[in-house]
């Protein structure tokens, strides 16, 4: 995008992809073809930003991740820890409860 000199003379052009290729579009000379660099510029500035917005978000959003993932993990062990002590254990990994001995219910006869 910008200005070129042809035949001694400044133009503005707009460079525009078509179809995979680049391709140049007069847009004018003069006060009307700096008008329309000015705007152009702003919004090249406003997608930078927009960019730069997107980056740091995802960042952010890593770092959750990340943190979701350790406290998942801990939680997790913690939950095995607390279903050992009662009584359970891991079968095919369902939790299951312990089965009493039968002498235990019996009353040991």
């Amino acid at each position: 995008m910008g200005w070129e000199t042809r035949n001694g003379r400044m133009y503005y052009y707009d460079k525009v992809r078509e179809h995979g290729r680049v391709v140049s579009k007069y847009i004018g000379k003069g006060i009307a073809s700096q008008l329309v660099e000015a705007i152009n510029a702003e919004k090249r500035f406003e997608r930078e930003e927009l960019r730069r917005e997107r980056r740091i978000q995802k960042v952010l959003d890593r770092e959750i991740d990340t943190a979701i993932r350790e406290l998942a993990a801990r939680s997790k062990v913690l939950t095995e820890a607390v279903l050992l002590a009662s009584g359970y254990h891991k079968h095919k990994g369902q939790w299951r409860r312990k089965r009493a001995n039968k002498s235990q219910t019996t009353g040991g006869e």
